[in-house]
């Protein structure tokens, strides 16, 4: 009986595991395209978002910023429709990696206790 849990536990982990990882692979595509399109529309603005002021390589200042500016409104005063959908996305494929990941520790946990 105790080996069915196991293997159910280590199903549910492996699963867990695919998702996050998807999720991940998922949120990283929609950044992708969110500084193409970024790139594309508004030249001016993805210069400003691609300041690297930290050493940190373009991408990460890139996320950095786009972070930043996100939280202070900037965004959202350029009203585009598009761009507020690829980063809607992106915000639920990172919803998923930290479901997902939630998921396998707690998936864990329960095979380490029940066994």
């Amino acid at each position: 009986m105790a080996r069915r849990w196991y293997l159910a536990y280590l199903f549910l982990i492996v699963c867990s595991f695919a998702g996050a990882l998807f999720c991940r692979r998922v949120s990283n595509n929609k950044l992708m395209r969110i500084e193409s399109y970024v790139s594309s529309t508004y030249p001016g603005f993805y210069k400003q978002l691609s300041l690297d002021r930290f050493d940190i390589g373009r991408q990460a200042a890139f996320v950095n910023n786009l972070a930043a500016f996100s939280s202070l409104g900037e965004l959202t005063k350029l009203e585009d429709v598009t761009l507020r959908e690829l980063l809607c996305d992106r915000f639920l494929a990172d919803m998923g990696v930290i479901f997902f990941s939630l998921g396998t520790v707690i998936f864990s946990t329960l095979m380490i206790f029940v066994i």
